[in-house]
């Protein structure tokens, strides 16, 4: 552009119709050239100046309404593109569109499921359950919970009440570990405890595991509705029984 003002300022100073240009300008030519034609200022200066360019395009063409026309044809067709995709993208992902899950637990699963479709849902056996204080094929527990918020079409995961009780593995805890332990271990497993029963033995000992008034060994499935009772043993080990007697010698000498 510095070029052409250069030019534009020399044609100002010495008017004519193709100016002689000085041998410094020479160097600059095929830049100017390039500069002219894609400028504005090529439409003017062109004319005045004797520049030979075969690759030359004439401005008004680029001005002319068949160029405009394609060029706003091309912007409406990105703006319907855009548009389009942004109003598919709405109503794929169902934009705004939200369903209140109800609450189907404590019925049977197919009045649950009958149900979630009025809604627009799926209902989906996830997993089951034992609760006896509810009807077999009842729904225990849902997924989503009630009151959640979701789109058309989602998925909601039941866990249904079945027949009988999951059975459980006993583990080893006969003759292998003390009372205390052996709760814990059994309340993390999920087995119900009954009241423990005491035999000749050692103390807070596990002597054996009893369920429905027989004995179980280790292994053994065993409802998990069903109490394990402990066999404890309530006497004491032979290091106390050694301590008590030590402590009675000494109290018998003291006596004396």
């Amino acid at each position: 552009m510095l070029t052409c003002f250069v030019i534009e300022a020399y044609l100002q100073c010495f008017p004519c119709k193709k100016p002689y240009l000085p041998k410094h300008f020479t160097a600059t030519k095929k830049l100017t050239r390039c500069l002219f034609c894609f400028t504005p200022a090529y439409s003017y200066l062109c004319p005045r100046i004797n520049i030979d360019f075969p690759f030359a395009m004439d401005f008004k063409k680029l001005v002319s309404p068949i160029v405009w026309g394609n060029l706003l044809g091309m912007l409406l067709f990105v703006i319907l593109v855009v548009v389009g995709m942004w109003y598919g993208a709405k109503v794929y992902t169902l934009h705004g569109q939200v369903i209140k899950v109800p609450d189907v637990t404590r019925i049977q699963h197919t009045d649950a499921d009958l149900m979630l479709q009025q809604y627009g849902l799926t209902a989906i056996v996830a997993d089951s359950g034992y609760n006896r204080n509810l009807a077999v094929g009842s729904v225990l527990v849902q997924h989503p919970k009630a009151g959640t918020e979701v789109k058309a079409g989602r998925k909601i995961y039941l866990t249904i009440n079945s027949a009988s009780a999951p059975s459980l593995i006993l583990p080893n805890i006969a003759d292998n570990c003390d009372v205390y332990e052996a709760e814990v271990r059994l309340r993390s497993l999920g087995f119900k405890l009954g009241p423990k029963e005491y035999a000749e033995g050692d103390k807070d000992w596990v002597l054996s595991v009893k369920c429905r008034g027989r004995e179980v060994q280790a292994g053994e499935r065993i409802p998990a509705e069903a109490p394990i009772v402990l066999v404890v043993g309530n006497s004491l080990s032979d290091d106390e029984k050694w301590m008590t007697d030590s402590i009675s010698e000494v109290e018998e000498e003291y006596e004396f």
